[in-house]
This record gives structure tokens, sequence and C-alpha cells, in this order.
């Protein structure tokens, strides 16, 4: 059984956007922001996140989180 692809995602929390960033092995990103939800930021992570991923979240090696 070949493995799945490893995906990298990216989040940067800022006090007005969250910018969530997916890499794949292919070389390709895709962006997503959104408003950020203070004092909750995670709500924002998390959304962006779930959409981002769009059920693929087990392959998701590796998360780099910057504010």
């Amino acid at each position: 059984m070949e493995e799945a692809p490893a995906l990298r995602l990216g989040v940067d929390v800022g006090g007005t956007f969250t910018d969530v960033v997916l890499h794949d092995e292919a070389g390709r990103a895709t962006i997503r922001k959104l408003l950020s939800t203070p004092p909750r930021y995670e709500v924002a992570v998390l959304e962006a996140s779930a959409a981002l991923a769009d059920g693929r979240a087990a392959q998701i090696a590796e998360v780099v989180h910057g504010t």
C-alpha cells in the first residue's frame, strides 16, 4: 500500500487576520485568510485548517505557527 503524501500546515495568527497555508509534496500552496477571533484565536485556526485539509488532516505531518 502506498503511503499518502505528507502535508505541511503554516499558521500566522495576527490581531486582525489569521492566515493558514497548506503545502503539499507537489509544491502547491493553498491559502486561507480569515478574520482573527479574539480572545479565542484557535477558532479561526481550526476553521481554516479544517477547510484546507478537506478530510486529509491525518496526512498533515508538520504544523508551523507564527504570530
